[in-house]
């Protein structure tokens, strides 16, 4: 089973999105993400409906968020905030949300002068 993990890679420098394809029976799965994270400008979570839930973010997806929060690092979201048991979680790392516009994300990003 694989899920992706999107980072966002010197996009300062005109670089685009990398899309990380991770297997999850990878043991060494939560060392490999932290250490993703940290060569990463910023975290894009595809938080979509999951399981019943509008905007659905998993555990995974929590942990890569929270790496990201630690490094100071901006954490984007694809849709709004899920109303989860760790909402407020969730929203103290103060994620941008997108509203499902992806290309949005440009706009927050720092690029060169």
């Amino acid at each position: 089973m694989f899920y992706y993990l999107y980072m966002l890679m010197n996009l300062a420098e005109g670089r685009s999105i990398k899309l990380i394809p991770i297997k999850k029976k990878d043991f060494e799965l939560i060392k490999d993400n932290y250490q993703s994270v940290s060569s990463c400008d910023g975290v894009l979570v595809t938080n979509i409906t999951k399981n019943d839930i509008q905007d659905y973010i998993g555990a995974n997806s929590l942990i890569e968020m929270a790496f990201a929060h630690i490094q100071d690092k901006p954490i984007y979201l694809l849709n709004d905030v899920p109303l989860m048991d760790y909402t407020d979680e969730i929203k103290s790392m103060k994620p941008i949300c997108l509203s499902g516009k992806v290309e949005d994300i440009k706009s927050y990003m720092k690029m060169p002068t």
